[in-house]
């Protein structure tokens, strides 16, 4: 500013300009510091992640991985964040992470069998069956998710292909597979 531009608005407002310029900077920075967390201090927030999952409290895992995704985007982080959000029965968002796994990772085929669990679970069967089958794409002899992929379809009432995923499961050593055998003969 030129000085009789300073002297028009007055000394005191124009000083009052220069230094609420000045805070916001500090503010900016500060924030930029804060953004820029260490890799030891992310590295911490990740273990205390897992001991919270591993111990159940989901609510404290979820809140130290959203820390970590303020730093960085990681496909483990958006799975385990996701795990929590499946263990706390909040599916949108066990959904939505496992997706943010998946783009990250298209490879990921754990955190798409547990996007394919919380759909199931959401009552979104076919996006389930969707899933599932995709898993199987990948991995053939993967007999959870043939039991998963059963009780999808075992859910919209399709009791034939059920019972092909629930045998294939059984055959691959998933015992729980016999029992959905036995429920849906009793069903028919």
């Amino acid at each position: 500013m030129k000085f009789e531009q300073v002297k028009k608005v007055g000394y005191g407002k124009y000083i009052a300009v220069v230094l609420f310029i000045a805070v916001m900077i500090s503010l900016g920075i500060m924030y930029i510091l804060h953004k820029s967390g260490s890799a030891e201090d992310i590295n911490k927030l990740k273990i205390r992640g897992i001991e919270n999952l591993k111990k159940g409290d989901y609510d404290s895992a979820i809140r130290d991985y959203s820390d970590i995704l303020d730093y960085e985007q990681d496909v483990m982080v958006y799975y385990n964040r996701g795990v929590a959000y499946l263990g706390k029965g909040e599916y949108p968002q066990a959904i939505a992470d496992f997706s943010e796994a998946i783009k990250l990772n298209p490879e990921n085929t754990s955190a798409l069998n547990n996007r394919a669990i919380a759909y199931y679970y959401s009552g979104d069967y076919d996006e389930s069956i969707k899933d599932y089958t995709a898993v199987l794409s990948a991995n053939p002899k993967f007999g959870i998710a043939y039991l998963g992929r059963g009780n999808a379809f075992s859910m919209k009432g399709d009791s034939v292909r059920a019972a092909t995923d629930y045998h294939k499961a059984l055959s691959l050593g998933i015992t729980a597979a016999k029992n959905k055998l036995l429920v849906l003969k009793q069903h028919q």
